[in-house]
């Protein structure tokens, strides 16, 4: 009776020194700075799951499947994160700190501090360009990046391309927020990019450069037999324009007579439009800028209504 008494007592001391220690570890102030930075640095490889794969932590990628959040509230919530953080570090006594503690936790506040900065900027920036857009680097970290050496990383390719539509759908998001900020791209820029998306979507499903990297990639990988290999192979339909895709939703889903095409539908018209606008409901172009407002298809300003897609060469004056 005393010894089971005993192990019931020391299972309790581990207990509630384990929450002691756990507790402000992963949630609060942890007790040594240094836990601070590990937790800072799994936290945020966590939220991005596009920068896990980069690292290639090996046999570490929870996430793989999936993308970041592009949208401007995780943009805000990553602002509030860096706040805390740096609240956390500087509630350390950095003159009780050895000398290399205190090199480490100064590089770190000067960081986060950084960082906290241009929160004041959070939306001066220009996520779609035609150098270094989400448009054309997602593409890019699928083929450059994401591994394929196990079927369980085609599975997980097929689940990052199945996203794309909700991605973009955010980065769009982004797009109206900093046009409600009086944040606009030049017009150089979106016609570029606006190039660059037409030229990608133009190609068949079957013959984009995302099916046929899977489908080299499946042909060389070991140990995968020919009907599992068929079974993970693109096919069109789906899966080169899955469910959700911004320009699929545009087309299911157009805006009502009348209803305006802001500048950021830029991106989510410009695979099709089907709903006609009048020129005076058209922000193509702003009245302000002293042109005539284009008639027609919001997106294409010589479509009818009956036109299936946009003018793949003509970009939409702006």
């Amino acid at each position: 009776m005393r010894a089971r008494r005993l192990k019931v007592s020391l299972v309790a001391v581990v207990g509630v020194a384990a929450g002691v220690f756990l507790v402000p570890t992963l949630w609060f102030r942890p007790w040594v700075p240094e836990h601070l930075y590990i937790r800072i640095f799994a936290e945020f490889l966590y939220r991005h799951p596009l920068l896990m794969t980069e690292v290639g932590l090996p046999g570490i990628d929870p996430r793989g499947g999936e993308l970041d959040d592009f949208s401007p509230q995780a943009q805000e919530r990553e602002a509030a994160w860096v706040d805390r953080q740096l609240h956390y570090l500087r509630a350390f006594d950095f003159g009780r700190m050895s000398p290399a503690q205190r090199t480490s936790a100064e590089v770190l506040d000067w960081f986060l501090a950084d960082q906290q900065e241009g929160r004041r900027f959070l939306f001066m920036d220009d996520p779609v360009n035609q150098f270094a857009g989400v448009q054309s680097e997602l593409p890019a970290f699928m083929i450059g990046s994401h591994p394929l050496r196990r079927p369980a990383d085609a599975e997980r390719y097929i689940s990052r391309l199945r996203r794309f539509g909700v991605a973009f759908d955010q980065v769009i998001a982004g797009l109206e927020r900093r046009e409600r900020l009086g944040i606009d791209p030049p017009r150089f820029v979106i016609e570029r990019v606006l190039a660059q998306t037409r030229a990608f979507i133009a190609v068949p499903p079957d013959s984009n450069p995302l099916a046929t990297h899977l489908r080299e990639r499946l042909a060389a990988m070991p140990g995968l037999g020919d009907e599992r290999r068929r079974a993970r192979a693109p096919r069109g339909g789906p899966w080169g324009r899955p469910r959700g895709c911004p320009g699929e939703q545009r087309r299911r889903h157009p805006p009502g007579p009348g209803a305006p095409w802001p500048r950021a539908a830029a991106m989510r018209s410009a695979p099709g439009c089907t709903r006609p606008t009048s020129a005076s409901s058209t922000t193509w172009p702003r009245p302000s800028r002293g042109r005539a407002a284009p008639t027609g298809c919001g997106c294409c300003p010589t479509a009818t209504p009956t036109t299936p897609t946009c003018c793949a060469a003509t970009p939409p004056p702006i």
